[in-house]
């Protein structure tokens, strides 16, 4: 497991970038800007039936990267494309090895199983099984076996700004640290904790030493 302070090796860069990002348009890009090739390699497209072609997973891998050191994973509503593709941020990526994920929640699989009522049940093995299987896949297409287990940032925005959160909270020791997007504090702790709405309620489950870095 990763000490915090290799953690915060990767953490300070972003955090001192991500302050000149905040101000950046929040917006849905049209279909056609979100599957161009020229900023995400690689695509795992939705099996859903009847889903748009461009709906599934995205992956971008800082050119001349052997190995993928860190993933921001993001919940594609709202501002988190626009923090991924920012140009200080892919420096930042570029220098650290840091891969980026872009997931469309409006695909049938991803927006009504994974993120049903827009939360990530960690605890429902239905729901972790499509995110798994995404990133296998995304690893196998890549030929970067260690995007599975690789150290993750989750970032979610507005709606999705618990995402960060139950991401997180699946397995805090993988996690470097969570970028909720102009949002509160969700209580996770309410939902996974005794007599929450999660599938499989867990007292247990805390967010253990991970950075909450609010944008």
């Amino acid at each position: 497991m990763r000490s915090r302070s290799h953690s915060i090796h990767f953490l300070l860069p972003l955090l001192l970038i991500l302050p000149s990002v905040k101000s950046l348009q929040s917006e849905t890009p049209r279909n056609e800007e979100l599957a161009t090739n020229s900023i995400y390699q690689y695509f795992v497209p939705s099996e859903a039936s009847k889903d748009r072609g461009n709906l599934g997973m995205y992956l971008w891998i800082p050119p001349n990267t052997p190995k993928i050191r860190a993933v921001m994973v993001a919940m594609h509503n709202g501002l988190p494309i626009n923090i991924l593709q920012s140009a200080p941020v892919r420096e930042v990526c570029r220098k650290h090895g840091i891969a980026q994920i872009l997931i469309t929640p409006w695909a049938k699989d991803i927006g009504g199983v994974m993120m049903k009522e827009n939360t990530y049940d960690v605890t429902d093995p239905a729901r972790t099984a499509i995110y798994d299987s995404y990133i296998k896949k995304l690893a196998d297409l890549s030929g970067h076996p260690e995007l599975t287990t690789a150290p993750v940032v989750p970032l979610g925005h507005s709606a999705f700004c618990g995402f960060p959160f139950e991401a997180a909270i699946r397995n805090p020791s993988q996690c470097l640290a969570t970028i909720p997007i102009k949002a509160g504090l969700p209580d996770v702790y309410k939902f996974f904790g005794t007599g929450g709405k999660a599938l499989h309620p867990d007292p247990s489950m805390a967010l253990s030493n991970v950075p909450i870095l609010f944008s």
